[in-house]
């Protein structure tokens, strides 16, 4: 009796946790419904809350994962699987590398084939452009390959073995930072092929 009411108050909370919301108004919604038979609370980037252990079954846990302060991920499962949590979010992660860099590599092809570039200017695919712009989020980097442009906060590469660099947005200017040297310009220019190492 007291595990089916703790379920349905886990349920509850379940059911107002939304994928991209700000964990902060969870946080206020959640202190609306009933929690008699629950425990758990908040923490900066996520909330975790479990219901009473019964005799012959495993209690409910409600865990919400959030990242840059929005829920990313909200899982209700019984306190044996919370592993699974942990590696369902690292196989998000890697679902979503592997179709950007798919999506990306298809409008590489796609912008640079001939039928393409009849309609638009031509542009060279070979060149990469890095610049900063300003959004309402705040400065953001613009990453231009041929037609293709994407917009990030920071990014990070490495060419084959060499040291790692990171690029960030500051100001109106980008920041190429690596353990020795740091350059700042408002447009940076660089060859695809030198960036991917094959020249």
């Amino acid at each position: 009796m007291i595990g089916d009411a703790a379920n349905r108050q886990l349920v509850n909370i379940d059911h107002v946790a939304e994928v991209d919301a700000p964990l902060s108004e969870l946080e206020a919604k959640v202190v609306t419904l009933p929690q008699t038979w629950i425990s758990g609370g908040f923490t900066s980037d996520s909330a975790h809350f479990s219901a009473p252990l019964q005799f012959g079954a495993k209690n409910w846990v409600l865990r919400i994962y959030a990242k840059d302060q929005k829920i990313a991920c909200v899982k209700i499962h019984t306190d044996d699987s919370s592993n699974e949590l942990e590696r369902s979010l690292r196989m998000i992660h890697s679902k979503v590398t592997f179709y950007m860099v798919l999506i990306l590599t298809g409008l590489i092809v796609f912008s640079s084939s001939e039928n393409n570039q009849a309609a638009k200017p031509q542009v060279d695919p070979s060149q990469v452009i890095l610049r900063a712009i300003e959004t309402p989020d705040g400065p953001q980097l613009e990453i231009r390959i041929g037609h293709l442009v994407c917009k990030t906060d920071q990014l990070t590469f490495q060419r084959k073995e060499g040291r790692e660099f990171s690029v960030q947005p500051v100001g109106n200017k980008v920041h190429v930072i690596s353990d020795r040297q740091r350059i700042a310009a408002q447009q940076m220019e660089y060859s695809l092929p030198w960036l991917t190492g094959a020249r």
